[in-house]
């Protein structure tokens, strides 16, 4: 073989490195169809909760018949809130930045925290498979609302960036 013409090594050393070549292939080869094996089961996972979702998905009243069943969403703060790129019920629950998405939606911090957790309410109910009304732009906030945390806290940190400064 090649390796035998090399100064130093001779037939034995040639075939003691080619066996353990051939083995360290052997080793990666295993590696890669365990490291395959997972990812294809994690790959298997992620569609089968894709699947899960799009079929629970199936069971609920289209986007824009949800929105308005959020308690104080009315026609008029739907308009709002889609100004805001609020389109859906999880996008109301998820935000993040309240005094931002107020302004966009041209909101109180207030009103808009007041959505945010009539938001979380009616997912709630909407998984427990209740029935729910079409609320309007009066309705109020949700029974059990208090100031969240969003909407305490950024004040307090809008003025430490002004005292900062």
């Amino acid at each position: 073989s090649f390796l035998e013409t090399i100064p130093g090594i001779g037939a034995e050393k040639a075939e003691a490195i080619q066996t353990d070549a051939a083995r360290v292939i052997e080793l990666e080869k295993e590696e890669f169809a365990q490291i395959k094996a997972g990812e294809e089961a994690v790959a298997r996972e992620q569609a089968k909760q894709m699947f899960d979702e799009y079929a629970h998905r199936q069971t609920l009243l289209p986007e824009e018949d949800r929105i308005v069943r959020v308690k104080g969403v009315g026609s008029e703060t739907v308009a709002k809130l889609a100004e805001a790129g609020i389109l859906f019920v999880e996008d109301l629950v998820d935000v993040t930045n309240l005094i931002a998405i107020a302004e966009k939606a041209g909101i109180t911090n207030e009103r808009l925290d007041e959505l945010i957790h009539a938001g979380k309410i009616f997912l709630e109910k909407e998984r427990k498979g209740e029935e729910l009304a079409v609320s309007s732009d009066d309705a109020g906030p949700e029974e059990g609302y208090e100031p969240s945390e969003l909407l305490n806290s950024e004040p307090e940190a809008a003025e430490e960036v002004a005292q900062e400064a």
